[in-house]
């Protein structure tokens, strides 16, 4: 080993340069010149950086929901009311044969009634401001209404409209008291006013005893002989309110904006439901298409939703559900699927689907136009809910925000027979870019996704027959956030937190070498950005250290070569200016040869491994230059250094064992097991307690002991796609390596973060983010995570390449 001294010293922006070099012997010396060595600054401009996406509901404020509104801001009415108006004792009585109008007066008797199974024809009459109480089975048939009237049925009781306006005028509010009461229109039904309905009871149905649910409108007989198919369209115009205790049937129902419909049972057999106001049912909801632009809660236990057409959600609208079903595939008499149909749940920009534990979507094709986020939001901590899809479309940008998964430990399973983005078919959704927190379900489950709760339709709906909390309690890795701004030429290579802050340092893979600093703070579940700093000359900046008060970087210059730099913090930002940057430069006549790979503090000392060995800094920045092969990490624990040294090539490297600066005379080496490599990669090592953790690339992660034998190893999975021109190559390299309690957390570049039982080397999970770039269908220079470090709380921070900055939790319960 070749030591080479040097003394440094700089006045403004001169340097007084000292040189060394080496004798036969492998201790420091004044050296001889062969190394030129300088002190400068560089000048550093900030900026305050945009793009930061928070999945999680903050801490700070627990109870916000991600995504949720309070159902659009309709108020639903969900009981009958508690002043239904009673029949006073001073009433008119109307006959059969009745020819006066019943409009109010004054002093007058406004009250009127109709007796047991009497018929009163008010066809032509003018009401207007009366109260009318129709009997046990008796009729009112009118055609049209002035308003401010109030009618009540009794059991058995009937309406019949023979208008062509509003049955239920903007004023007026019909009380259905009894199961057995109907309303009946000639014509459409048009409801201005309030309807309360009370349908829920035992009657007779064509001579047999059956349970009521409706009495709305008219109906037909199906194949089956039951008089359940409407026959007529619904409208609820603005400002309508209705509160019914039964069911729906319409061939088209329409609920206008401001108007609010709560219906406690079904709403059945409708060619179309539009519905721009507020909808919420208790049973239910079946139709051939179903537009929203409103809002429809459909929360209540065990409801469910059928549309064999369209579903769309426009924008703006809201919809919570348990169940969601938009299939139409045709079926053989094992009710086994013999064509997948082509029915669509359409999603759009502001449109929200709420969903939460044990819950369904099952379409036939999913489209989303990506371009807002939380388009179904699956709400609830420790929640597990199915997506499944036979075709899924993305026609928004490649990360998708469409889905997300607000509360913590809470995951959506994915079942996507295709996955398109654009008009470019994704091998897997696993190769779909998806910021919420999700499993494959084939890969996760062995059950049937959903049964029916009861085969006799007893209770409404259908359940998940999966062991949910089994993924409940599995680790699995929740992104929490992630800053991810437009400048995608900057590439993430370390980062480190200190207390709320975040340090992060960028290079570039190409030639622009756009790097830099940024400063990040995160606190109650949210990350925010502070500070986005470059040099006035381009900077390659491969890994940082905090220490002091300062920012210290190891990297290089465009135009100097190799650095080991520091910026001073005020109030834990970077001070930025025309010397912000006081810069060390390793080698300024060889600047294109060498570069800095890391850096640690050991003592008052700082090691830096470079290109071309180890570099030595004490507290006044002179510098001694070790010479060896290119070392590749450095790391301090228990009182010395630990080191990966490798040729550079795919081959063997050495770990070496410090403890003194004499880092030409290591206290223990051992030679790696299997390569390091490929050439370039990035290979940190970590210590926890007295083994090493090293990443060796393509061979993986090798955890050793403190005697240098391989306690275990792990190795990324290959690409098994034979049709692949990298068929049997590892999905990833492994670049970084950090360990928490029983946890070791390694970020294997293309494959992603991956979590190891640290006993065994076991992998428990893993998750992979993309940088939102395609060519032809498929991902371009596939993003890669390239440092991990843990912060306070357990959080997991990943500078991953182009994607910047992510935020991890690893989350289970034992529910």
């Amino acid at each position: 080993m070749k030591v080479f001294n040097s003394t440094l010293a700089a006045i403004g922006l001169a340097a007084f340069v000292f040189a060394s070099c080496s004798d036969s012997t492998d201790t420091p010396n004044s050296g001889n010149g062969n190394s030129v060595v300088d002190v400068t600054t560089i000048g550093l401009t900030s900026s305050t950086p945009t793009g930061v996406f928070n999945y999680k509901n903050s801490t700070a404020n627990a109870r916000k929901f991600f995504g949720s509104r309070a159902a659009g801001d309709v108020t639903f009415i969900t009981a009958m009311p508690t002043d239904i108006p009673q029949e006073p004792n001073l009433k008119q009585e109307l006959q059969t044969g009745n020819s006066k109008d019943l409009v109010f007066t004054e002093g007058g008797i406004n009250a009127y009634a109709i007796k047991n199974k009497n018929t009163v024809d008010l066809t032509g009459k003018r009401i207007k401001g009366v109260k009318i109480f129709v009997h046990g089975d008796a009729t009112l048939i009118y055609d049209k209404s002035e308003g401010g009237n109030e009618i009540v049925l009794a059991k058995g009781a009937k309406i019949q409209y023979k208008g062509t306006g509003s049955m239920i005028s903007a004023t007026d509010k019909v009380y259905v008291t009894e199961a057995s009461a109907r309303i009946k229109s000639d014509n459409d039904i048009v409801i201005e006013g309030e309807l309360y309905a009370n349908w829920r009871g035992i009657g007779y149905e064509s001579g047999k005893e059956q349970e009521l649910r409706t009495g709305l409108g008219n109906t037909t007989t199906n194949a089956k002989g039951e008089k359940v198919v409407p026959t007529q369209n619904i409208t609820f115009k603005n400002g309508s309110k209705a509160f019914i205790d039964g069911s729906l049937r319409a061939v088209n129902l329409n609920i206008e904006e401001g108007a609010s419909v709560n219906a406690t049972a079904n709403i059945l057999n409708a060619t179309n439901v539009t519905v721009n106001g507020g909808l919420k049912f208790g049973g239910f909801l079946q139709a051939g298409n179903v537009t929203v632009n409103g809002t429809i809660d459909a929360s209540s236990a065990n409801t469910a939703i059928k549309v064999t057409g369209k579903l769309n959600m426009e924008s703006g609208s809201s919809l919570t559900a348990h169940y969601v079903n938009v299939t139409n595939n045709e079926k053989d008499e094992n009710n086994s699927v013999t064509k997948v149909g082509e029915a669509e749940l359409n999603l759009k920009s502001g449109s929200n689907i709420t969903i939460s534990d044990g819950n369904v979507i099952n379409v036939n094709n999913l489209n989303t136009d990506n371009a807002s986020s939380g388009q179904i939001t699956l709400a609830g901590n420790d929640a597990v809910a199915v997506i499944k899809a036979d075709k899924f479309t993305n026609n928004g940008s490649d990360k998708i925000d469409a889905f997300a998964t607000p509360g913590n430990n809470s995951v959506l399973l994915l079942q996507f027979t295709k996955c398109f983005n654009g008009n470019g078919e994704m091998p897997s959704a696993g190769d779909l870019d998806i910021s919420a927190s999700y499993l494959d379900y084939d890969k996760t489950t062995t059950g049937d996704v959903v049964k029916l709760i009861n085969e006799n339709h007893k209770k409404y709906g259908y359940k998940l027959t999966v062991d949910i909390n089994a993924i409940k309690s599995n680790p699995k890795l929740d992104l929490v956030a992630a800053f991810n701004p437009s400048n995608k030429a900057m590439s993430a290579s370390c980062i480190q937190n200190v207390g709320d802050y975040i340090y992060v340092s960028y290079h570039t893979n190409g030639k622009a070498r756009k790097g830099g600093l940024e400063v990040l703070h995160f606190e109650g579940n949210q990350i925010k950005s502070d500070q986005e700093v470059q040099g006035t000359t381009g900077l390659d900046i491969n890994h940082l250290l905090v220490d002091n008060n300062r920012v210290y970087v190891a990297g290089g210059e465009v135009n100097k070569g190799a650095i080991f730099a520091y910026v001073p913090l005020q109030n834990n930002i970077l001070t930025t200016g025309d010397d912000a940057m006081k810069t060390y430069v390793l080698n300024a006549t060889e600047h294109n040869k060498l570069d800095a790979n890391s850096i640690t503090k050991y003592g008052d000392h700082f090691v830096v491994a470079s290109t071309r060995g180890f570099e030595d800094y004490d507290k006044d920045f002179n510098h001694i230059w070790f010479e060896d092969t290119e070392v590749k990490s450095v790391v301090t624990a228990n009182d010395k250094v630990y080191s990966l040294v490798a040729t550079g090539a795919n081959t063997t490297g050495t770990i070496k064992e410090f403890n003194t600066t004499m880092f030409n005379n290591a206290s223990k080496t051992y030679t790696t097991n299997g390569n390091v490599g490929p050439e370039n990669g990035k290979n940190t090592i970590a210590v926890d307690g007295t083994d090493l953790y090293v990443c060796q690339g393509a061979r993986g992660l090798v955890r050793y002991n403190s005697n240098g034998d391989k306690v275990w190893d792990y190795v990324v999975p290959t690409i098994q796609n034979e049709k692949s021109d990298k068929y049997g190559a590892v999905k990833g390299y492994c670049n970084g390596v950090a360990i928490s309690g029983n946890y070791v957390f390694v970020v294997a570049g293309g494959y992603g973060v991956v979590v190891l039982d640290k006993a065994t080397g076991k992998e428990l999970c893993h998750r992979i983010a993309f940088n939102g770039k395609q060519e032809n269908g498929k991902w371009k220079n596939g993003n890669s995570a390239n440092y991990v470090t843990i912060g306070k709380d357990g959080y997991i921070f990943v500078a991953y390449g182009q994607s910047r900055v992510q935020v991890f939790k690893l989350t289970s319960t034992t529910k």
